[in-house]
């Protein structure tokens, strides 16, 4: 009787746990991601990255209604975080990455503008920002998206790729 309960207040707080995705704006970048990847362990196939999809909660849900995270597999960091929607016409993509921007705000609180025109960064945060509204390759919808990278994790990101390639 003692290990059923057991089994279901497991199961019950694990559930609560689970209850909602965390909001793209509360994960952090260089932290590891607040749910643990599935399978990280068995399905080393020589890539340094673990990469997956995840359904977005909170504010920042009203554009991008999900995001996908890229984390270092040594040590579990969040490397990088990308969110994209397309639009239908390139006035919606813009009131749209007009809001984005205060979230990018956010994060970063003091950003300046790159000369490229789409890169946010402040010298005194590890985390950097490019957010674009434009159309991609052959596609007649523009796409709006937003990524948000860490200096300290992109030097990472290259060692472990130059190392995943030798």
């Amino acid at each position: 009787m003692k290990l059923l309960v057991t089994a279901i207040f497991l199961m019950f707080f694990s559930a609560a746990a689970l209850s909602a995705p965390p909001e793209m704006l509360n994960v952090k970048i260089g932290a590891v991601f607040p749910v643990k990847a599935k399978n990280h362990e068995t399905h080393k196939n020589g890539r340094p990255t673990i990469q997956f999809r995840v359904p977005n909660s909170g504010v920042t849900k009203e554009v991008f209604p999900e995001y996908e995270v890229t984390i270092l597999r040594d040590g579990y960091e969040v490397a990088i975080i990308t969110a994209r929607k397309s639009f239908f016409d390139i006035k919606s993509c813009g009131d749209s990455q007009t809001k984005a921007l205060a979230w990018l705000k956010k994060v970063i609180p003091n950003p300046k503008l790159d000369s490229d025109g789409h890169t946010y960064i402040d010298s005194n945060v590890n985390t950097f920002a490019t957010l674009s509204c434009s159309y991609k390759g052959a596609s007649p919808f523009p796409e709006l998206q937003l990524q948000f990278r860490g200096v300290a994790q992109d030097e990472k990101l290259n060692k472990a790729w130059a190392h995943a390639f030798k």
